[in-house]
């Protein structure tokens, strides 16, 4: 069999919770995999973790066309309105605009949302 690190999120196979070690890959290692009582180790740093995933939340916000923080009022107001169609009044500022992207939750606000019993 080949080997592969794993981390314990619980005490399992003789570790703690956080001991990294590299093991022989068996049929005991590969359950503790699937019942998420391990995880395989990656190869990325910390830092490149983290990297990447700062770069999927710019490339998620770019697609969605998401506006600066720092954007004005009415290019917060137009992009909820208009692409997300929520509901803005004249009295919210852009941080309440800002405050309702950050609660809004698209799936629900276009219908794909959970299904109510009848």
């Amino acid at each position: 069999m080949s080997e592969v690190t794993i981390t314990a999120v619980q005490p399992v196979l003789g570790l703690m919770v956080g001991d990294t070690v590299t093991v022989e890959r068996t049929h005991r290692v590969d359950a503790a995999i699937k019942t998420g009582r391990v995880t395989v180790a990656g190869d990325e740093s910390e830092e490149e973790t983290l990297a990447r995933i700062a770069e999927d939340v710019r490339a998620a916000r770019a697609e969605l066309g998401v506006p600066p923080r720092n954007a004005s009022r009415d290019a917060w107001a137009a992009f909820l309105a208009v692409k997300h169609h929520v509901t803005v009044s004249d009295d919210q500022s852009r941080d309440d605009l800002i405050d309702v992207w950050d609660h809004h939750d698209c799936d629900t606000a276009h219908g794909a949302g959970p299904e109510e019993d009848d």
